[in-house]
């Protein structure tokens, strides 16, 4: 019969001292147009050729900025499948970017 000769015990973080985070802060309505107004404030918008620019940014071929424009989902889905971040959000009216 096998005898064990050693023994390592790693306690390991589990149990009701452990806290999980929850989110429970909600952004108002306001607070999002508010922040999606100064992102494109501070983007250029690039149109349909969002797709073009951003894999251009993204492989180094023109210097990197802060672009926004249109993109199909499939374009979107392409993007990311080849690494390069995108934030798909709602279209501002021209009287909500200043």
């Amino acid at each position: 019969m096998p005898v064990l000769q050693r023994c390592q015990y790693h306690p390991l973080a589990f149990g009701p001292h452990v806290k999980r985070a929850v989110a429970t802060a909600t952004a108002k309505p306001e607070q999002l147009i508010a922040a999606m107004t100064e992102l494109a404030r501070n983007s250029e918008d690039v149109g349909a050729q969002f797709p073009e620019e951003a894999r251009k940014i993204h492989y180094e071929e023109v210097v990197a900025r802060s672009i926004r424009g249109i993109a199909s989902a499939s374009e979107v889905k392409a993007l990311i499948e080849e690494g390069i971040a995108v934030l798909p959000l709602p279209i501002l009216s021209k009287g909500e970017v200043h």
